[in-house]
């Protein structure tokens, strides 16, 4: 089980702009898992910014590290009752429960 540390946004669409998948890594390892849905709570949140609406192919991501436990157990609490799963980037892994790969 890997300790959730890091969350980003990428685009690895490119007839799509603006960030299209999510991605969470864990502490101390250098594999992405990439979202199997983009949140709709993201997406609301990025509207019409910059970002979005611009060529970028990623937005700076999350080091959760920075974040208190509180923030941290609450952004993982949200991606499980979501049902959100995710698998390794690059990977033709099936996609698994996040609970079953992250802790907060």
């Amino acid at each position: 089980m890997l300790q959730l540390d890091y969350i980003g946004l990428l685009n690895t669409d490119h007839r799509r702009k603006g960030p299209v998948q999510m991605f969470l890594q864990g502490r101390e390892s250098h594999t992405r898992y990439v979202l199997d849905t983009l949140p709709s709570w993201v997406a609301d949140m990025l509207g019409h910014t910059p970002e979005s609406m611009g060529e970028r192919r990623s937005i700076s991501g999350a080091n959760l590290a920075l974040c208190n436990q509180e923030t941290r157990e609450a952004l993982y609490r949200a991606l499980v009752e979501g049902g959100y799963q995710v698998r390794p980037i690059g990977e033709g892994a099936e996609y698994r429960e996040i609970s079953q790969v992250f802790v907060p």
